[in-house]
């Protein structure tokens, strides 16, 4: 929860404002949100980190291996040999270098624009000159 507090600040959510994400109240906490950027979401589920989790197993802890086969080698109607290859094809070696494929990255220049006071888009005030270069995403009814 700390985590998602402390991203929180830096949103819209935190001026007083009348939201659903904060259980409809202008005070509250913000509970309803992923902390951080959609495409942080996605970046973030698309490689679980399983070894956060504690697994309990019930009977043999192999037995979702199946029977030894593959489901391609039950499908009569597949190649058998889709692995080979006249050229490597094969995944990256990491999840930086597989991140920079998918969002194509170097196809876009952009630059930061520097916040402005009274801006709808950035709050300057309680913040850090890093932190004002954030946009601040989301829909709230100021009172």
């Amino acid at each position: 929860m700390k985590h998602k507090d402390n991203y929180m600040k830096r949103t819209v959510w935190e001026t007083n404002c009348r939201s659903w994400y904060k259980n409809g109240s202008i005070t509250g906490k913000v509970t309803a949100l992923w902390p951080g950027s959609s495409l942080h979401y996605l970046e973030a589920l698309l490689q679980p980190r399983y070894e956060d989790w504690d697994f309990t197993y019930t009977g043999n802890r192999f037995s979702y291996l199946g029977n030894g086969f593959s489901q391609t080698e039950m499908d009569r109607t597949a190649d058998w040999s889709y692995y080979l290859r006249d050229e490597d094809d094969s995944p990256l070696l990491g999840r930086a270098k597989e991140r920079r494929v998918y969002s194509r990255s170097g196809t876009i220049s952009r630059t930061l624009k520097e916040p402005q006071e009274n801006s709808s888009v950035y709050i300057s005030k309680g913040f850090s000159q890093e932190d004002q270069r954030y946009p601040l995403f989301g829909l709230c009814s100021v009172e």
